[in-house]
């Protein structure tokens, strides 16, 4: 299934009381049409560091949900995250 089309399905999945969130491991949906079907649906999009795949600070719900997967943050890193989640 193509990633618009699964991304459609998974948010079509998520109950308006409840808050899904969605993290990507793959660039293919890191797109703007993916990003549209999110918001609709007010599913958020998982913002992360990792190595393998660094995904924007890109709100796709009215809640952020971010996962910092190094093994140490310094002060400086969290305040760079703080000013970019701002």
């Amino acid at each position: 299934m193509a990633v618009l089309g699964l991304a459609t399905e998974v948010a079509k999945l998520s109950p308006a009381e409840r808050r899904l969130v969605v993290e990507a491991r793959n660039p293919a949906w890191l797109a703007d049409d993916v990003f549209d079907v999110l918001r609709a649906r007010n599913v958020a999009l998982c913002i992360t560091d990792a190595v393998e795949l660094s995904v924007p600070p890109l709100r796709t719900a009215p809640f952020l949900y971010v996962r910092l997967r190094r093994t140490a943050y310094g002060r400086a890193d969290l305040e760079a995250w703080a000013k970019r989640l701002s």
